[in-house]
């Protein structure tokens, strides 16, 4: 009956931050950059749901190896606005997530989904849905290497390779992708 409790309240409330059923009646703490205040995204954004590992770097090898790829696609895409939906987002502050990005883009970054516990469907991609309905988004991509954390046939999901990140290939589908939102490229 815990998990229909549960499921009840994240149906009431889904925007609330939730405890996980094994959790009911523990102290919980929701992670604390969850409750900093980000920058409203523009009227015109496009929101891109990035994860890090097997994204901006390699598997789990924190280089941010591929952070030249990504800051090329903000440019490229000026409506284009991050979204932090990756775990270092339940470990570090705001400041802390913003010194990962060249200053150039840091007034890009507008915010970091909501932490909620795993249920259907998949815990990422509800996460960026209550992340996109309470900021007022209606386009957006998800940028990750875990396919688990959405549903099978995810709309705005571009996956890559965890062993490669954001590669030439990636790049192309999530500009593919902004283009069918209706972005409009900087060089076009």
């Amino acid at each position: 009956m815990g998990s229909l409790a549960t499921w009840l309240r994240v149906l009431l409330n889904p925007f609330a931050e939730h405890e996980p059923a094994s959790a009911v009646g523990k102290a919980v703490a929701p992670p604390p950059v969850t409750q900093e205040t980000w920058p409203s995204p523009p009227a015109d954004a496009i929101a891109l749901f990035l994860d890090f590992d097997g994204v901006l770097h390699r598997a789990e090898n924190g280089s941010f190896e591929r952070m030249p790829q990504l800051v090329t696609l903000m440019q490229r895409f000026p409506q284009l606005h991050i979204v932090l939906s990756t775990n270092w987002r339940l470990h570090a502050r705001r400041l802390q997530l913003l010194d990962y990005f060249p200053d150039a883009i840091h007034e890009r970054l507008i915010g970091v989904t909501p932490y909620l516990p795993s249920s259907w469907p998949p815990r990422r991609e509800r996460e960026c849905h209550a992340f996109a309905h309470r900021a007022g988004l209606t386009r957006y991509v998800a940028l990750d290497d875990d396919a688990s954390g959405y549903s099978e046939g995810c709309s705005f999901l571009v996956l890559t390779d965890r062993y490669v990140g954001l590669d030439d290939d990636a790049v192309s589908r999530v500009e593919a992708r902004l283009v069918a939102l209706g972005a409009i490229a900087a060089d076009s």
